[in-house]
């Protein structure tokens, strides 16, 4: 490029970065009406991966054919899509890169009547992204990969979960998660997310099957709102924490003993009053 046309351009500085489209000498700043080096039409940052442009003008017709913004333009274009994306779960849903995706339930996981349900919606979702899905118990598994497990130790996830230093043991009330610290077991689930030169590998684990269809259901929504995520890992909730549900249907001692609910407004017995008759 030998000029650019920039027809409504801003001062763009940068402490570390690189000044780009600097003017003349004759050129001032309308705001100290002085020349300053420091500042020009554009500029990337010191790690080369953002860039400022003080103007957009030269972006609509018919200003991109001014001069060589055309050019400017191109090379733009070429900037923003030479980057290499850092994979992680924050690119949900499109966390896949083939075009089958094998669904791993580990020995830990029985195709319930439920579990086919759920599974049957992450193909929908799936397929909405133009992927196939395929169960891949007892296979060996090449290319990208969603596994099914809970918080009890598997040996189909331990080479896995060793890679996140996330130790399951099956016992407590309470999970210790890398980049966490402890969560509670009850109600949460864990998603660990890897990416491999081979295909990509995305973990959902629970510490029931209840929890775990639940997370599956949270998965084909196509949305984390309701997860917390850091970087390859993400903590879900679920269902209910504590001792309400054991994910059984069993609610613990609710209308057990001598402590019994309270009837809702226009049940239980009548109380009578006196009317004016008497």
């Amino acid at each position: 490029m030998k000029r650019v046309a920039l027809y409504g351009a801003h001062s763009v500085s940068s402490d570390s970065g690189l000044v780009l489209l600097r003017g003349s000498e004759d050129t001032f700043s309308s705001v100290s009406d002085a020349h300053d080096t420091a500042e020009g039409g554009a500029a990337i940052s010191e790690d080369g991966n953002v860039l400022a442009v003080g103007d957009f003008t030269f972006l609509t017709p018919p200003y991109d054919i001014v001069a060589d913004n055309s050019t400017l333009i191109t090379n733009i274009a070429d900037f923003l899509l030479g980057g290499k994306r850092t994979p992680s779960l924050a690119n949900f849903p499109y966390v896949f890169d083939q075009r089958v995706v094998q669904v791993v339930p580990t020995t830990n996981v029985q195709l319930t009547a439920e579990m086919i349900a759920a599974l049957s919606q992450l193909q929908s979702a799936l397929r909405g992204e133009n992927i196939s899905m395929e169960i891949a118990s007892g296979q060996s598994v090449d290319g990208d990969a969603l596994y099914l497990g809970t918080f009890d130790p598997s040996e189909d996830l331990e080479p896995i979960t060793a890679r996140f230093d996330l130790m399951t043991d099956g016992f407590g009330e309470s999970l210790n998660v890398p980049e966490f610290g402890e969560i509670g077991r009850a109600g949460n689930g864990v998603l660990l997310y890897e990416a491999g030169k081979k295909g990509n590998t995305l973990v959902l684990l629970a510490a029931t099957l209840d929890d775990l269809i639940s997370l599956i259901g949270t998965v084909s929504s196509g949305s984390l709102s309701s997860c917390v995520l850091q970087n390859r890992i993400g903590v879900c909730s679920v269902g209910f924490g504590g001792s309400f549900s054991d994910g059984s249907g069993d609610f613990g001692d609710f209308g057990q003993g001598e402590a019994t609910p309270e009837p809702f407004f226009g049940e239980g017995t009548p109380t009578p009053f006196v009317t004016p008759a008497g």
